[in-house]
C-alpha cells in the first residue's frame, strides 16, 4: 500500500527533530537555548519558533533549536528567551526574516519529503561518524 503524505511527514518531523537535538550536542548533551539546561540529546526536544503548522519554516533549521520539555511545553516555547536566542545567534533581522518566511504558502510533496528525509538521515550520520 502506499504511504500517505502525512505518513511521510511524521517520518521527516521524526529525522529532523533528532538532527536538530544531536546538531547542538557536546558529548551526547545539548543545551536548552531559552534556559541553559543540559540534558542527554534524546530527552530534550525539538522547539520551534514559529509554529510548525506554517510549513514555510517547518523544517528551517534557523526556526529549530533545542529547548528542554520544561521550555518547549510548560512555558509554551519560553518566547521571550527564544527570541534573544536569536537575535544573538543570527543578528537583528531574525525575527523580520522568519516572520516574512511564515507568510509564504507551502506545500510539500511525498518526493520533496523523500530527498528530506534523506538529507537529514545523512546529516544525521555525518554527526555521528
Amino acid at each position: 500500500k502506499t504511504k500517505s503524505v502525512g505518513w511521510w511527514k511524521k517520518l521527516l518531523d521524526h529525522k529532523f527533530s533528532q538532527y536538530i537535538r544531536q546538531k547542538y550536542a557536546v558529548n551526547g548533551v545539548t543545551e536548552c537555548v531559552t534556559c541553559g539546561a543540559k540534558h542527554p540529546w534524546k530527552n530534550m526536544q525539538n522547539g520551534h519558533y514559529i509554529a510548525r503548522n506554517h510549513m514555510s519554516t517547518r523544517y528551517s533549521e534557523r526556526n529549530n533549536h533545542p529547548q528542554c520539555i520544561g521550555c518547549n511545553m510548560f512555558k509554551n516555547g519560553n518566547m521571550d528567551e527564544y527570541a534573544l536566542f536569536l537575535i544573538k545567534t543570527y543578528g537583528e533581522g531574525i525575527l523580520e526574516d522568519l516572520q516574512k518566511e511564515k507568510q509564504k504558502i507551502r506545500q510539500i510533496r511525498i518526493p520533496e519529503y523523500q530527498e528530506l528525509i534523506k538529507l537529514y538521515e545523512d546529516k544525521i550520520k555525518a554527526l555521528n561518524d
